[in-house]
């Protein structure tokens, strides 16, 4: 993803407006607020309490595909927001629209933004309003969390899962095969007994079927046992990362 401009995008801080004039806004914080904003590696942006962007860092400019105008531009700047299950979302079910009209934070939203160029990113949104020393409404501003990399292990656990599945159900079927054989190829054997005869070809043969059917089970519990470690492994946790919200 790249930035609609060749050089590094600035963050872009909206002055005045109504997230900037509104009661208890210290105008001087805004230069606090551009480094703030930059220092932040994951997409960021804020609007003022109508929704119309008023910051965003290049975080957002990168995933946005595009640098686009503040205070014109609504919402965000994707150029659509889909639900995780694919369904496009009206821009009152935003996460940042929901935050602003319910005065709640909004959090761990998933959703798919689309790119200019068409592209989907599915994302954790994080939106969170915010307001001055008199409670009075200023805006919302949102975070947002790539989970690409999560929804690529989900969904190699649940192919996992599905071929454990039927991986044992086949291992069902090929298990009762040698196990029937050497229950009554030993009943066998212990009827000849029995009767006090002696063992024959025909006997010995029986004893050579049933070292048989064990080694083709000792065989079958191995690819069990091997199945399963491999599924171990594939699932398994990573452990925690550095967190690269600050870069």
């Amino acid at each position: 993803m790249s930035c609609a401009s060749p050089v590094p995008c600035p963050t872009h801080l909206a002055p005045g407006g109504d997230a900037a004039s509104g009661p208890g806004f210290d105008q001087e914080l805004a230069p606090q607020l551009a480094h703030l904003f930059a220092a932040i590696s994951q997409p960021l942006f804020a609007t003022d309490r109508e929704g119309w962007l008023t910051a965003y860092n290049p975080a957002a400019a990168e995933l946005w595909g595009w640098s686009p105008p503040l205070r014109a531009t609504r919402w965000c700047g994707s150029d659509a927001i889909f639900a995780a299950d694919g369904q496009l979302l009206a821009p009152e079910q935003y996460p940042v629209a929901r935050a602003l009209a319910e005065g709640q934070p909004i959090r761990g939203v998933d959703i798919v933004a689309r790119r200019r160029d068409g592209a989907r990113l599915p994302l954790s949104a994080h939106a969170c309003p915010f307001r001055d020393a008199a409670g009075a409404l200023l805006g919302a501003v949102v975070l947002l969390l790539d989970t690409s990399g999560q929804r690529q292990a989900e969904a190699r656990a649940r192919a996992a899962a599905i071929a454990k599945t039927r991986f044992l159900s086949a291992m069902s079927h090929e298990l009762r095969t040698p196990i029937h054989g050497i229950l009554g190829l030993s009943e066998l054997l212990a009827a000849t007994a029995a009767e006090g005869k002696r063992l024959g070809a025909e006997e010995l043969s029986w004893i050579e079927d049933i070292r048989a059917s064990g080694q083709h089970l000792l065989g079958l519990v191995d690819d069990a046992i091997n199945f399963a470690q491999a599924s171990v492994a594939a699932v398994r946790p990573q452990g925690p990362r550095r967190s690269t919200l600050l870069g």
